[in-house]
């Protein structure tokens, strides 16, 4: 949980520090909710990410900054943890899991009908990604004597919906792919590969 503090404390930070050096006028505050699939991607035993790993439960924090009406730029904090499924578990008597905080910073370009806003958010991260042996908060998995977990860089796009009630509220929807540049065969081996990953958010933004 310390982890997923620090990711929350820097999104807030990195944007507060940013908004100082941009000018704009609407800053963006969203508690986010949504769901997390694997899209690609091969583990260290050469399993396709999509038949070892359920779907998970995303949540995790938003703060944007308009910078003109076509425009912005925003900061998520997020944490997820995909856990394998039962027939893909070495040991059926532990939840093996995928777990996935991330720290992503993304400029978004809008096109603006009435209200309604289209967006497409190109995306820059680092996710401190880890599996778990049993549960989130248990050690990680060991690859001959290696950890398998890693603070790696990464890439998302997608595309989202924003309608905006008023001058102080707006609701939200979208998905994002988000690619980790985690394959390391030194250190987890030859099977092992870069991970892709479906983040779909939903909720309600305050603007200040």
């Amino acid at each position: 949980m310390n982890r997923v503090k620090e990711i929350f404390t820097g999104a807030f930070l990195i944007l507060l520090f940013s908004g100082y050096a941009m000018a704009g006028e609407t800053i963006g505050l969203a508690p986010l909710f949504g769901l997390s699939k694997s899209l690609s991607g091969t583990y260290n035993t050469g399993q396709k990410s999509t038949d070892i790993l359920q779907p998970g439960v995303l949540y995790g924090l938003s703060f944007s900054r308009d910078i003109s009406p076509h425009y912005w730029i925003e900061v998520q904090g997020i944490y997820t943890a995909l856990y394998f499924k039962k027939e893909a578990r070495p040991n059926t008597q532990r939840k093996q899991v995928f777990v996935v905080p991330s720290l992503i910073f993304s400029n978004n370009i809008q096109w603006n009908v009435g209200p309604a806003g289209l967006y497409l958010p190109l995306g820059v991260g680092i996710y401190f990604w880890k599996y778990s042996i049993d549960g989130p908060n248990s050690d990680a998995v060991q690859y001959e004597g290696e950890k398998l977990k890693k603070m790696s860089p990464g890439f998302s796009t997608g595309l989202g919906l924003s309608v905006q009630l008023n001058r102080h509220f707006s609701v939200f929807a979208d998905g994002r792919y988000h690619y980790i540049l985690c394959k390391d065969k030194f250190f987890f081996g030859e099977k092992f590969s870069e991970q892709g990953l479906f983040f779909g958010t939903t909720g309600i933004r305050f603007l200040f």
